[in-house]
């Protein structure tokens, strides 16, 4: 294929996987990236769609804990977006959560600082909002709670005034989750019922998962045994369509928690059985807990 073809190509690549990364089933394009990317080597393509396709390769390898692949593939990225702010700015960003995942919070600052420089650089509101929400990641995981919701609370007013749906509802996830944390549960419930209205909107079905956890758990804080079970059921059978193992782990090992209180003590077995099996390949916190 000449670099025309490539660059088709990976127009095309890239429009499936926001179709794989939202409708799973999660990695199932994996040989697809492969596949293209390998194809692009030293071709001359468009170093822009290059670069896109290099931080969908390091985003899905992050979610399988490859990190140092992931790595590799998204400070390539960064490399090639170097004359393009924004683009610039979104590598830089994604690079950031490799950081994140192994807890090193002075450098995902100094990453999403340069990626916010980036986007006021280049008066790219949605941009800036992405990189506020992510900026709120370290403070959360110190401890410091207000801090992380104002940052959360910031990126949630720019994706409303930028018309920004899709990260609306991650703000309202992040809020979501924080809230649960800390027992604050009306608001917990409201932030994770605006968070799903538009996950299900996009067809976000991972996020959709992740919010009926959410659901769950404010239910089960406040006793409403039954409702909590029918969320972790209803969030472990849209992960086991999607092939999220981490999130199939945690919806029933909480399943299988709910079920033990409601004095159901056959299915809790099963439930917390499989959640050990499930949990002890991705997260293996969650199955000590199972």
């Amino acid at each position: 294929a000449d670099a025309a073809e490539l660059d088709d190509a990976l127009d095309a690549m890239l429009a499936a996987d926001a179709v794989f990364t939202t409708r799973g089933p999660t990695g199932g394009n994996a040989e697809l990236l492969d596949a293209v990317l390998g194809a692009c080597e030293g071709q001359g393509v468009d170093p822009l769609k290059h670069a896109r396709a290099l931080r969908a390769r390091g985003l899905l390898t992050a979610g399988r804990g490859e990190i140092d692949r992931s790595r590799k593939d998204l400070e390539r990225a960064v490399e090639l977006t170097e004359g393009a702010a924004g683009e610039h700015g979104r590598a830089l960003l994604d690079l950031s959560w490799t950081y994140l995942r192994e807890r090193d919070l002075p450098k995902v600052e100094a990453l999403c600082g340069q990626a916010l420089e980036r986007a006021r650089e280049a008066d790219d509101r949605q941009l800036e909002g992405m990189t506020l929400g992510a900026l709120g990641a370290p403070p959360k995981e110190r401890g410091e709670d207000a801090k992380a919701a104002k940052l959360y609370r910031e990126a949630l007013s720019i994706h409303r005034e930028t018309g920004n749906r899709w990260y609306e509802g991650l703000a309202h996830t992040r809020l979501a989750i924080l809230h649960l944390e800390h027992g604050h549960i009306r608001e917990a419930r409201e932030h994770a019922q605006e968070a799903l209205t538009v996950h299900r909107e996009f067809g976000i079905r991972v996020a959709e998962a992740l919010m009926l956890q959410c659901l769950g758990g404010t239910a089960h804080v406040e006793g409403e045994l039954e409702e909590a079970r029918d969320c972790y059921a209803e969030s472990a059978e849209l992960s086991a369509g999607l092939g999220d193992q981490r999130l199939l782990g945690t919806g029933l090992g909480y399943r299988g928690v709910a079920e033990l209180e409601l004095g159901d003590l056959e299915a809790a077995r099963e439930h917390l059985e499989e959640a050990c099996r499930t949990s002890r390949r991705r997260d293996r916190g969650a199955a000590a807990l199972a």
